[in-house]
């Protein structure tokens, strides 16, 4: 889904930026594992038998794609597609200033 798409929904319909993106994620996470379970043959399952995956996987979901994801559909309810577009290629910018921060979470985390 697009952010045009997106905005059309903030505009003409009661979506709210936090619904959207859990129903985008959850979408998201089950076609890939649909094509996981196609292309490998192995259990969508495997995963959640390593605890070091299981935090990993928990860590990206929370810290990596839910903020991101959030954030860039909250600009576009608030503003509009531009300027969130704009945004959020800042971001790797902005996310120099806080790697080292992220780097220590990641490694306190692997303990």
């Amino acid at each position: 889904m697009s952010g045009t798409v997106a905005e059309y929904l903030f505009e003409h319909h009661l979506v709210t930026p936090i619904w959207l993106v859990g129903i985008r994620l959850f979408v998201a996470g089950l076609l890939l594992l649909c094509w996981s379970r196609i292309t490998t043959g192995e259990s969508i399952f495997k995963i959640w038998h390593n605890k070091r995956e299981i935090l990993t996987l928990i860590a990206f979901a929370l810290l990596g794609m839910l903020p991101f994801q959030l954030t860039y559909f909250m600009e576009i309810r608030y503003g509009n597609v531009p300027t969130a577009s704009v945004l959020q290629f800042f971001g790797p910018i902005l996310l120099w200033d806080t790697l080292p921060f992220l780097i220590i979470s990641y490694l306190t985390l692997l303990k």
